[in-house]
């Protein structure tokens, strides 16, 4: 293998750099707000609802939409919040991010290896996921789309191993996986065209 992976993790290391804004910005955009209010009904034993906060009481959001027992969006996303939140404290928001950034770019890595590209693409692979400007804003915001990518490209490396192995066992993961995304964001299926 000539692929110089110094390189590779350099721009790893770029991606967490650029990434480190998550820290330290203000998160105050209408998902974040509500992520952040489902995590803590989550932590007081309150359920996955906005039933009883501040958002739903004086009418912030639509009680038709948003006012449920349970909060429309699968759990799967607010889980991770919520885990990572009861380790991590105050960084447990930022640390999903990062966490899932990391996921995402090895993923990338794999998949472009598990292709046989060459050295120089996958280099220009980590170069990408690590810069990509659409990840990194996802990356620096408390959103579901982080968690939601990286399981996504994390399915498909497995995917691409499955194929080449001929294995069922490689694909079963590589559904496993794409059904976890799903539990993020219903729209982790929209991915399998592309996979096809």
């Amino acid at each position: 293998d000539k692929t110089p992976w110094k390189l590779v993790f350099l721009f790893f290391a770029i991606g967490i750099i650029l990434r480190a804004p998550v820290f330290l910005e203000p998160h105050d955009e209408g998902d974040e707000i509500i992520y952040t209010f489902l995590v803590d009904q989550l932590r007081d034993g309150k359920g996955y609802t906005l039933q009883g906060t501040p958002l739903i009481e004086f009418d912030i959001l639509d009680k038709q939409q948003y006012g449920r027992k349970l909060f429309f969006h699968p759990p799967g996303g607010v889980g991770l919040f919520w885990l990572f939140d009861s380790i991590f404290g105050s960084n447990g928001f930022p640390m999903v991010q990062m966490t899932f950034y990391s996921l995402f770019f090895w993923a990338m890595i794999m998949a472009a290896c598990f292709l046989g590209l060459p050295p120089l693409a996958v280099i220009l692979t980590g170069i990408l996921s690590a810069v990509n400007p659409i990840i990194v804003h996802v990356n620096t915001h408390f959103w579901l789309d982080g968690p939601l990518v990286a399981l996504c490209v994390l399915s498909l490396a497995i995917f691409i191993r499955a194929l080449q192995n001929r294995s069922v066992l490689w694909a079963v993961a590589a559904g496993f996986v794409l059904g976890l995304a799903s539990l993020v964001k219903i729209t982790a299926f929209l991915v399998m065209p592309g996979f096809a």
